[in-house]
């Protein structure tokens, strides 16, 4: 045993000390708190850079809404998405169309046939843009109405400016009317596609409206 008692208690002093848990040694202490630090301060920027990656998505989602309106409110007249209106010409590669009025009528005259809905007479004028000579007919003519095609009348030969076959030489127009049979609810209402029946132009859109 120890005959000196300051030398035993320096001894069990240095005991304890060697047999102290790692975890509660000073030279442990400092960089797991480090790591701790390092840990907090990762997590608080990746939160950041999330929420930045957050608000860039909802930018682009924006900016791609904006981009999108701009094409529809960019759509060129004449087109399906933008039908010309009343009174407005639109042309193709062949013709230039202009729907100059609309008329909903309950018959065509004394001795036509009464119509099974409403008749839309509708008067256009076609001016031959090329530099040959164009052929027209009603069936150059369809009306896109509630999702259905609608295809001219007969009925139209009852009036004396019906649209027949004809031909129309370059840079001149002519005036000529077509009708359909349509639904009352929908008399009035819809766009032609306008295209000649022989030829490879891209159809072009006008609104009874």
């Amino acid at each position: 045993m120890h005959d000196n008692p300051k030398a035993a208690a320096k001894a069990a002093k240095a005991y304890a000390k060697a047999t102290r848990p790692w975890y509660k040694k000073k030279r442990f202490i400092v960089p797991v708190a480090l790591i701790a630090l390092l840990v907090l301060v990762a997590a608080l920027s990746g939160g950041e850079e999330t929420t930045a990656a957050a608000d860039d998505t909802d930018t682009t989602s924006e900016s791609n809404e904006a981009a999108k309106g701009n094409d529809d409110s960019t759509a060129e007249v004449g087109s399906k998405d933008a039908p010309a209106p009343v009174g407005t010409p639109v042309r193709n590669k062949s013709a230039q169309y202009t729907v100059d009025s609309v008329e909903v009528r309950d018959s065509l005259g004394d001795f036509g046939n009464p119509p099974a809905g409403k008749y839309v007479v509708v008067t256009l004028s076609i001016e031959n843009v090329k530099d040959e000579t164009i052929q027209m007919s009603m069936e150059d003519f369809v009306l896109e109405v509630d999702g259905t095609e609608i295809a001219t009348s007969s009925e139209a030969w009852m009036l004396d400016t019906a649209i027949s076959y004809e031909d129309i030489s370059p840079g001149l127009t002519k005036q000529g009317t077509i009708v359909f049979d349509v639904k009352p609810e929908l008399a009035g209402q819809g766009v032609i596609k306008a295209q000649a029946f022989i030829s490879m132009d891209e159809p072009v859109y006008l609104s009874l409206q």
